[in-house]
């Protein structure tokens, strides 16, 4: 196979122009220029030549400035997260083409920054390229490299920098109140704060959580699903434990954080409901001609997007009723998320359903299994079934990643995030190649949901 560098140096030999310097006569092979000195047009040539008078050689024509390269701010991203992406644009104002040298390879000097795809081998007179970069985070701190592109005509030279963030908190909930609370990605013991008492004299079941306004929101309700809706609330601004928030209404399943205020799913009436900051709660309208149950929501371009059994997708722009209740089919969905500028939800008999505005719908199936768990990170989607782990870069085709019957739960660059049975699991690399237990939760208890934390910048 051959190396995309080796491609890039062969593409530059062939495409390199000749210098301007050197002049080009096209004649006929000299052997016949000696068989036949009396031919006119070859002794013509000769003759204008020889008598141009004091030969003069020909030079590059003028140019005075300097090549010119930018490179944007980067964005501030978490230790160990996604892989950044920025575009380096290099302007050529010569009147003459300017050819790239050496291996794109080494033209960072440090190994976190690299060419996401070959760049161009030469920059036309008067003309820009850009070149696709990439920055892979590890630890937290300040980044540097110098850029040293070699050229026929100058080196091209820049400098750059990037600063890599904290690692994001991660908070998984489940039954029994649980509420699991994951720093520095659980690197050791310490960094994992496992909690299942009560917060009141009822115990209750957490079924989702959600992050927004700088604060975890766990919702839920008691065991016997029928009473009090119960919120716990993390502030991580304030570093304040968690809170309860009850209301005295039915359970609420499923929560999202988008404009700036919280939507949720209230069980029993199956209706939207919304908050500013997770703490005191309005109910919408119900659409009365839906009965079927929801059972998760999510945020994006703009809109509110619910999904539950027998295909049912609703739709709320500002969580006070439901625009849109259509329903796709007789299949269950159980959970749905926005990445990649569109929405994809999964559900029963390996049903995945995909859609940009939430209106239009286009169905695939993968595998016959049920999928309950769909994460997104370092520009792939992952699913699980309980049996196989599947990875798709742009929802429309899907590989199998691995046999695996651990339930993916969040994923960021490239550590996902997992449970089976009662054990939690830490999975390294884009294909999961390693998988170790982190934590291990009571026996009882069952995990539901986690969420990271996110940078509202990046």
């Amino acid at each position: 196979m051959i190396h995309p560098t080796t491609i890039w140096l062969m593409l530059q030999c062939a495409c390199s122009p000749k210098s301007p310097s050197e002049e080009v006569v096209w004649q006929d092979d000299p052997q016949d220029t000696q068989n036949n000195e009396d031919t006119g047009p070859e002794e013509i040539i000769v003759e204008e030549l020889e008598d141009t008078g004091t030969e003069e050689p020909l030079s590059s024509p003028a140019c005075t400035s300097d090549v010119e390269i930018q490179i944007p701010t980067w964005d501030s991203p978490p230790a160990f997260g996604n892989t950044i992406h920025n575009q380096i644009q290099i302007y050529n104002p010569c009147p003459f083409s300017i050819v790239l040298l050496g291996s794109p390879l080494d033209w960072f000097d440090n190994s976190n920054f690299s060419l996401s795809q070959l760049p161009p081998n030469h920059i036309e007179p008067e003309s820009s390229i850009v070149i696709e970069t990439t920055f892979e985070p590890t630890h937290t701190g300040i980044f540097e490299s110098n850029v040293r592109i070699p050229t026929d005509y100058k080196e091209i030279t820049s400098h750059t920098q990037i600063e890599v963030l904290e690692a994001l908190d991660l908070v998984l909930v489940g039954d029994g109140g649980l509420r699991i609370h994951i720093q520095n990605y659980g690197e050791n013991p310490s960094d994992i704060d496992i909690q299942h008492e009560s917060l009141l004299s009822t115990d209750y079941d957490f079924q989702d959580v959600c992050f927004g306004n700088n604060r975890f929101i766990a919702v839920g309700g008691d065991q016997s699903g029928t009473e009090n809706a119960h919120l716990a609330l993390y502030s991580k601004q304030s570093n304040q434990d968690w809170s309860d928030h009850s209301k005295a209404d039915n359970p609420i399943i499923s929560c999202a954080y988008g404009d700036n205020f919280f939507v949720g799913i209230a069980e029993h009436e199956q209706t939207p409901v919304h908050s500013l900051a997770g703490v005191q709660w309005q109910e919408g309208t119900r659409t009365p001609w839906m009965q079927h149950r929801l059972n998760d929501i999510a945020f994006g371009n703009g809109t509110f997007i619910a999904v539950g059994d027998q295909g049912r997708i609703s739709k709320s722009i500002d969580g006070t009723e439901w625009t849109s209740d259509i329903s796709s089919g007789n299949l269950d969905i159980h959970k749905i998320i926005y990445e990649q500028n569109r929405f994809v939800a999964v559900g029963e008999f390996g049903l995945i359903l995909t859609s940009v505005n939430g209106m239009q719908w286009e169905e695939q199936v993968v595998g016959d299994n049920t999928i309950s768990h769909i994460v997104y990170a370092n520009d792939h989607f992952l699913l699980s079934n309980g049996m196989k782990i599947y990875r798709s870069s742009d929802t429309l085709f899907w590989e199998e990643v691995k046999e695996s019957d651990i339930k993916l739960l969040a994923k960021i660059g490239t550590l996902t995030f997992g449970f089976k049975g009662q054990d939690i699991y830490k999975c390294t690399g884009e294909n999961l190649d390693t998988c170790n237990v982190i934590a291990t939760i009571p026996m009882g208890l069952h995990l539901h949901e986690a969420v990271f934390e996110e940078i509202l910048d990046l």
